[in-house]
């Protein structure tokens, strides 16, 4: 009597075995792939038995769209299901409002405070370098006038004070006008809300956030493929 129980159990176990097929997962997301299959939340694996026919497949990957579908298993053999996730909506709108503050701080605080800084650079250097640079004009000139040094020679100490005076003043214009633009526009680029990016995701009603002061994402737990 055992012996026909085990033969019968054998059989159905067989049965059960060609009712089901091996089906292997590809899915280009991100880092991390929240997958569910039949109401059951996958974990740490991206090879399954599943059984012949109707499969409902739910996918979820941060910064891209919910996916679902119906997998259709008709024979009981190994099988490849590629799906290649969609960015989400509000992530690419993310993105671009990312830039665009970008490109608003440079030009509100950015390049005030570099210019603000070359000037500062420069024009105490320049300072510096008009007292030596006048002295050598004057002493030029008094010669030229008395015919001891050609016009070449007072000439190019002309053009020499007057670089330094043209630099210096420029440093000094920089300095100024940079850190005059800076103030004018602190409050507003205080003011300018940071883009942010808030995701939930539909199995573990997590949240995936990303903002401009962090690249962190809410810790949650997923598959990690890497294909």
């Amino acid at each position: 009597m055992w012996k026909l129980t085990a033969f019968l159990l054998l059989i159905a176990l067989g049965t059960k075995a060609q009712d089901s097929a091996k089906v292997r997962f590809y899915i280009k997301g991100s880092e991390e792939i929240f997958l569910r299959i039949n109401d059951r939340i996958i974990m740490n694996q991206n090879t399954l038995s599943l059984p012949v026919g109707n499969n409902k497949i739910e996918i979820y990957s941060p910064k891209y769209q919910p996916f679902s579908d119906d997998l259709v298993i008709e024979k009981p053999d190994s099988m490849a299901y590629v799906r290649k996730l969609k960015l989400d909506h509000e992530f690419t709108a993310y993105l671009s409002a990312k830039e665009t503050y970008k490109r608003a701080v440079f030009w509100n605080r950015t390049a005030p405070l570099s210019l603000a800084g070359i000037g500062l650079i420069i024009a105490p250097i320049m300072c510096f370098e008009r007292g030596p640079r006048h002295e050598e004009f004057v002493k030029n000139k008094f010669l030229y006038d008395n015919g001891a040094v050609t016009k070449e020679t007072y000439t190019n100490a002309l053009n020499q004070y007057s670089t330094v005076n043209t630099v210096f003043f420029t440093g000094v214009a920089l300095a100024i006008g940079g850190t005059a633009i800076h103030l004018l526009l602190r409050k507003k680029t205080r003011n300018m809300e940071k883009p942010k990016y808030r995701q939930q995701n539909p199995f573990t009603l997590d949240y995936f956030e990303l903002s401009m002061n962090q690249g962190a994402v809410v810790p949650q737990v997923g598959m990690s493929w890497n294909f």
